[in-house]
């Protein structure tokens, strides 16, 4: 039987002194609304093959090649990255030959997801909580499952300097809630898991934070995302901080 949590009630934790926080939904999100099928992926497709697909049999294609990637994470450079995209493009144009992805557009969509960082977009308050956050003593970490441009993506952002610690799934070939995410993340942090907090989106990473010791905070940002009321929750960045003391 699964081991549920007991729910919390949404006030102030006491005694923190460090902010894991992820980064998908959380501080920024993809400006077309998906990680994966960016504007220069619909840009390739026919629209009309595109508009015709049914979701739940995108949403499989998508699973195989997100299997592919998992299977492959450990990656080491910007330009590993992109070949690994360029066949996760090839398995989604595979699956669906109207779509009219060749091989050379595959390659132009893994490009651009990799080195465009014009995807991405800060959520509002992410920059001015951060700051906050650094000003009142905390140090702050990231835990997030991504690849090799995530460092030219938080220097486009400019918001790098505000991190004392790291955790990026694809230095590590795992991804969340593997136990090996978050001890990466403490033993770079230097604080007691009891110490801190993580703030992500997903119900089941927060498990695996709470496995570890370290209290879970729910980020609800993504329009349609269900709160799970085993957790504190936020709306904004900005309402992190009056949830730790």
């Amino acid at each position: 039987m699964r081991k549920t949590l007991p729910i919390i009630k949404q006030t102030a934790y006491e005694g923190i002194k460090g902010v894991f926080l992820d980064l998908g939904w959380t501080l920024e999100f993809p400006r077309n609304g998906d990680w994966m099928i960016t504007e220069a992926f619909c840009r390739a497709c026919s629209q009309q093959a595109l508009s015709g697909l049914s979701p739940f049999a995108l949403k499989s294609a998508l699973a195989e090649g997100f299997s592919y990637l998992a299977k492959n994470h450990k990656v080491r450079s910007e330009e590993e990255e992109e070949k690994q995209f360029i066949h996760f493009y090839e398995i989604i144009a595979e699956k669906f030959p109207e779509l009219g992805i060749t091989s050379e557009k595959a390659a132009d969509i893994a490009h651009d997801r990799t080195y465009n960082m014009h995807n991405y977009e800060l959520i509002e308050g992410s920059r001015e909580t951060l700051i906050k956050l650094k000003q009142n003593g905390f140090k702050l970490g990231i835990i997030s499952d991504t690849w090799p441009s995530v460092r030219t993506q938080l220097a486009y952002f400019d918001i790098m300097q505000y991190f004392d610690s790291v955790t990026f799934s694809c230095d590590l070939g795992v991804f969340k809630p593997d136990p090996a995410m978050y001890k990466d993340a403490l033993d770079k942090i230097k604080l007691p898991p009891e110490q801190t907090v993580f703030v992500d989106d997903m119900p089941h990473i927060l498990e695996g934070a709470v496995k570890a010791g370290i209290k879970p905070i729910q980020s609800v940002q993504e329009p349609g995302k269900c709160r799970d009321p085993r957790f504190p929750f936020i709306s904004s960045p900005a309402d992190i901080p009056a949830l730790i003391c």
